[in-house]
């Protein structure tokens, strides 16, 4: 891989006023002193897209338009990885012309972010984690996902999203360790109804030291107060105290109490605030595998949680049930994808120990073989309200000669906690009601079989259906979403690829009074070049 290297550098000039930086510009400025200065990799990419589809804006069959489409996407990949801090960036413009007059319900841009950063302010008492992204999202679970196409406009909204969380860190000798972070965190989309919100957080946490070696202790505290425009401020309080006893070497008891206290408006008068309590055991009977298994009670109910994993030479599983308390904005700060990459790294674990050189092999796989990066979970439709979320979802990779395979398959519940009414800006009166109670059961699937070394063939499958399970009697709302793909990349010296492309897409959407079906058939031709 090709690299281009710069170097940060100081100027003397003259005297200038003092410029007041917004919080997030101000640390980032303190990682760029003198004491931080180094070199940085560069890598800009470039990548050529021509289409043809026969439903460019995923419209019902009378309304189907056919288009020719040329896409070029420029792009940046940032990294820097030192004693005081580390960063990762990666930024694309996706820009569209159409051959024909541009077709309603289509875009002529797109913008992609994702940058993470972590450094260490002062020794090792003051460091500082932040994120940002900008991407699209699924605005609701009963219409076209983003992954169906890259042109159309409908089911989606822009997300802007930001995090900065400095934080104290202090080791109590080998007693105990304890965390102060704050939080700053803004969303913004271009939805209606959660336009925009600004969140600001405190964590103090406290947990044993290594001298308690068979029973372990953590205390932790937060508060989190969000002022979310029409929707109103909301306040969320967590105090949580969790006790690990080793009873032997593979087997741990566990057990936490606490509390629960949040203010939004409850649904029928349910509680919004009450006690929590579980127990779990905790059993790793070898460095690959372990199994982590609870149950509880929290305000709304049973908490109960699973988590396994298990890996082989040639396989990787993850499963994971859990039941948490969620909201539009909190899923918008994280991801809601399956992550190949981290699938993949831990597939190769074994045969490359070295952690970083494992992370360049995996981001070289997936690169020069046009492996998708993400594998879809379910979707998070947009919503003011708070809601219990049930999460079932099981991973798998599978490395054989010249093929690997990576599987997901999901099954969510959201169940609506807080008052409807807080939804009617959004989906109006009448239509807020479908997300009280909704389930999404799906999966996704993608194969990569290298014939020769510098040529791969590409299946990509998805399915996802979606209910309104408190839809009234005869007025039932659900959906299904399907997408094939089968693509040949074939790679060339100077960091060059060619891939071919074809692509069938079937849905169906139950956005707006009559549900509709739509297809689309597509074969597309991307050059790419890595610089």
């Amino acid at each position: 891989m090709a690299r281009k290297t710069t170097t940060t550098t100081m100027a003397k000039g003259r005297a200038r006023k003092p410029v007041r930086l917004p919080l997030p510009l101000a640390l980032a400025a303190m990682l760029m002193a003198p004491a931080c200065r180094a070199q940085w990799t560069v890598a800009p990419t470039l990548e050529l897209h021509q289409s043809y589809t026969d439903n460019v804006a995923l419209s019902g069959a009378d309304a189907a338009q056919s288009q020719m489409v040329s896409e070029l996407v420029p792009g940046l990949a940032l990294s820097r990885k030192g004693p005081r801090f580390t960063l990762n960036a990666s930024f694309q413009e996706h820009l569209f012309a159409y051959s024909k007059q541009q077709s309603g319900g289509t875009r002529k841009s797109e913008q992609q972010l994702q940058a993470s950063l972590h450094g260490r302010l002062l020794g090792e008492l003051l460091f500082l984690d932040g994120s940002a992204a900008i991407g699209e999202q699924t605005a609701s679970a009963f219409g076209p996902q983003i992954n169906d196409n890259p042109y159309a406009t409908s089911n989606r909204t822009m997300v802007r999203s930001y995090r900065v969380a400095p934080y104290l860190s202090h080791h109590f000798s080998d007693y105990a360790n304890a965390e102060l972070r704050y939080t700053r965190d803004a969303v913004r989309t271009d939805a209606v109804g959660p336009g925009r919100s600004d969140g600001d957080g405190l964590a103090l946490s406290l947990r044993s030291g290594a001298m308690f070696r068979d029973v372990g202790w953590g205390l932790r505290y937060s508060r989190q107060h969000v002022q979310a425009g029409d929707a109103g401020d909301t306040t969320a309080r967590l105090l949580n105290l969790n006790l690990r006893y080793q009873l032997t070497a593979q087997v741990a008891l566990t057990a936490d109490a606490g509390r629960d206290q949040y203010d939004y408006a409850g649904q029928g008068g349910a509680p919004t605030s009450g006690r929590s309590w579980s127990a779990g055991l905790d059993w790793t009977p070898s460095p690959r595998s372990s199994l982590q298994v609870s149950l509880g009670r929290r305000y709304f109910g049973a908490d109960n949680s699973l988590h396994l994993s298990h890996r082989s030479r040639n396989t990787v599983w993850m499963g994971n049930y859990t039941t948490s308390v969620s909201n539009g904005r909190s899923e918008f700060l994280q991801t809601s994808t399956t992550s190949t990459a981290d699938l993949l790294d831990r597939l190769l674990s074994a045969s490359i120990p070295d952690a970083a050189a494992r992370r360049l092999a995996v981001d070289a796989y997936i690169r020069n073989n046009n492996v998708p990066a993400t594998l879809n979970s379910s979707a998070h439709y947009v919503s003011n309200r708070y809601e219990l979320l049930h999460q079932f979802q099981i991973s798998g990779a599978f490395n054989l000669p010249r093929t690997t395979i990576v599987v997901t398959l999901f099954d969510t519940r959201r169940s609506a906690l807080s008052q409807v009414q807080i939804d009617n800006a959004l989906l109006g009166s009448s239509g807020s009601s479908a997300n009280d109670n909704t389930r999404q059961t799906g999966g996704a699937a993608t194969v990569n079989w290298r014939p020769w070394a510098r040529t791969a063939v590409n299946l990509g499958l998805t399915y996802s259906k979606s209910d309104a399970l408190g839809s009234a009697p005869g007025a039932a709302v659900s959906a299904r979403n399907q997408a094939v793909r089968l693509g040949l990349t074939r790679q060339f010296p100077a960091n060059l690829s060619l891939t071919a492309e074809l692509r069938h897409v079937r849905g169906e959407t139950a956005l707006g009074a009559t549900p509709a079906r739509y297809t689309e058939n597509a074969l597309v031709a991307t050059l790419s070049k890595r610089f």
